[in-house]
C-alpha cells in the first residue's frame, strides 16, 4: 500500500505505471507517464539515439 500522502504527491489516482529504472521501480500516474514519454517525432528521437557514444 502506499501512504495517502504519497499518493497525493505523485497525484496517483485509478491507473498507474510500475517502471523498472536502474536497481529501483518507479510508480506513475497513467496520464502522466504517457505525457512524460510522448514522442511528437519518433525519427528524430531515433536519430539522438544513434549520435549517443556508449
Amino acid at each position: 500500500m502506499i501512504p495517502p500522502n504519497l499518493r497525493a504527491y505523485a497525484s496517483l489516482e485509478k491507473e498507474v505505471i510500475i517502471a523498472g529504472v536502474g536497481q529501483r521501480i518507479e510508480i506513475w500516474d497513467k496520464n502522466a507517464w504517457e505525457e512524460y514519454n510522448a514522442f511528437d517525432d519518433i525519427e528524430e528521437l531515433a536519430g539522438s539515439l544513434e549520435d549517443l557514444q556508449l
